[in-house]
């Protein structure tokens, strides 16, 4: 124990940037936690330099990517990877050589989406974490895309229990299927007792325009307002015309369990929903529930 309180201390002593190369060259987690002084420097340091220590992590001496997963989906675990990190990683030729994943997906990290949990005092934003940080990454050239579905549809069960509806858009735009683990995004929604989120997930064509408002962030509300009206406007000239528009299939079908669950938590307007537009009749135990 006294070694290594003499080691910290002769660390101390070194210049910053000495201490970045150990940090980097060390490649160990608890490095910052040594002391006081490293902490503080190590969450101080530039983008550049956290970049290469986590490519160091899952990089090998000869620079190749080591056994276990992507490169990016396992840097992506990390806290410290901020968009500022990600950019200056693409920057290292290090990461080139190290043969990083050029094709496939990669895994949106579950971080991301524990912290979520309803609000109870303003909304949530088109501008709130996770949503700035998914657009980088679902937008990057140098990046396969990102899979919405990973860990069981993770992403969009947390999103919907939050009542997170930017995110939800956001995440059934990029391919986020409420199918996943036996559909627990919309029963998570009709817990909620929120029928337009319910609509949401099940219908692929619910509202697009609030979508496209999910993507482009809140400065394009307003335009995104504007293209829906128009577009709904289009539809009811179609429509007096006599021409019929083509349905699109439902993301997913209105099980039992899911009429059971509205019943159970006396949702009415979502049980309503349910029998009458989307023709889920009850089996006898729900049909007992609603005689009870």
């Amino acid at each position: 124990m006294d070694a290594g309180l003499h080691t910290a201390h002769s660390l101390q002593s070194l210049p910053v940037e000495l201490l970045y190369e150990v940090f980097i060259f060390s490649a160990w987690h608890q490095f910052p936690h040594t002391c006081k002084h490293l902490y503080s420097v190590c969450r101080n340091a530039p983008s550049s330099v956290t970049a290469e220590y986590l490519l160091a992590r899952h990089a090998d001496d000869q620079g190749l990517v080591k056994p276990g997963g992507a490169l990016i989906t396992r840097i992506l675990r990390y806290p410290v990877c901020t968009q500022p990190v990600l950019d200056a990683l693409f920057r290292l030729p290090e990461y080139t050589r190290a043969a990083p994943d050029t094709a496939g997906t990669i895994e949106l990290p579950r971080r991301l989406f524990r912290p979520l949990s309803p609000r109870s005092t303003r909304p949530w934003g088109a501008h709130d974490r996770p949503l700035p940080f998914l657009r980088y990454l679902f937008a990057h050239p140098r990046m396969p895309r990102p899979n919405a579905n990973c860990w069981d549809g993770y992403a969009l069960t947390r999103a919907v229990a939050a009542g997170f509806v930017p995110l939800v858009q956001f995440l059934l735009a990029h391919g986020a299927s409420p199918a996943c683990k036996g559909g627990i995004a919309v029963l998570a929604a009709v817990r909620r007792k929120n029928l337009p989120l319910v609509k949401m997930l099940i219908e692929p064509d619910a509202n697009p325009a609030m979508a496209t408002d999910a993507e482009k962030g809140a400065e394009g509300t307003a335009q995104g307002v504007v293209k829906g009206k128009r577009q709904r406007q289009d539809e009811a000239v179609v429509a007096r015309r006599g021409h019929k528009k083509r349905r699109l299939e439902d993301r997913i079908a209105v099980s039992q369990e899911m009429l059971r669950t509205a019943v159970g938590c006396d949702a009415r307007d979502i049980v309503k929903y349910f029998m009458e537009e989307k023709s889920c009749m009850p089996d006898m135990q729900t049909v007992r529930m609603m005689r009870g």
